[in-house]
C-alpha cells in the first residue's frame, strides 16, 4: 500500500538532501534490501542479550534453588526499597523545583530551568561513576 504524496510547504526552504528524502518516502523506495540490512544489524545487537538469557536459564549446576533460599529475598527487598526511596525523592525534588521555576520569576530563572534537564541528558551509569569517583 502506497502513501499519498505529501506536498512540501512553500514557506520552508528545501535543499537537495531534503528533496531526496521526501521523494524517497513518497515513492516508498525502502525495498527489501534495507529490511534485510536492518534485520541483520538487529540480530547482531541481540546476540549478547540472548547469550546472557540462555546462560542464565541453563546453568550446569542447579544454582537457582540456592539463590532463591539465600540471596534472592534480600536482593528483591533491597531493590524494592531503593526503587521506592528513589522514586519518592525524585518526585518530591522534581515537583518542588518545577513548581518554583514555573510559579516564580527570579534572577537566573532561565539558567535554573535549563540546568534542571541536564540529568535527562547524562546516562545514569556515568552519573553513578562520577559520584563514586
Amino acid at each position: 500500500m502506497s502513501l499519498p504524496p505529501r506536498p512540501i510547504p512553500a514557506n520552508i526552504p528545501v535543499g537537495g538532501l531534503v528533496k531526496r528524502v521526501t521523494s524517497w518516502r513518497r515513492n516508498g523506495e525502502s525495498g527489501v534490501g534495507w529490511s534485510i540490512v536492518v534485520a541483520i544489524i538487529l540480530g547482531v545487537m541481540l546476540i549478547p542479550v540472548v547469550t546472557i538469557v540462555v546462560l542464565a536459564l541453563s546453568p550446569t549446576v542447579n544454582i537457582w534453588s540456592h539463590l532463591v533460599t539465600t540471596v534472592l529475598p534480600q536482593s528483591i527487598q533491597s531493590t524494592l526499597l531503593l526503587m521506592l526511596g528513589a522514586g519518592a525523592l525524585t518526585f518530591a525534588m522534581g515537583t518542588a523545583t518545577a513548581w518554583l521555576v514555573t510559579m516564580y520569576r527570579f534572577p537566573g530563572r532561565s539558567i535554573v530551568d535549563r540546568l534542571l534537564v541536564i540529568p535527562l541528558a547524562v546516562p545514569t551509569y556515568i552519573v553513578a561513576y562520577c559520584y563514586v569517583e
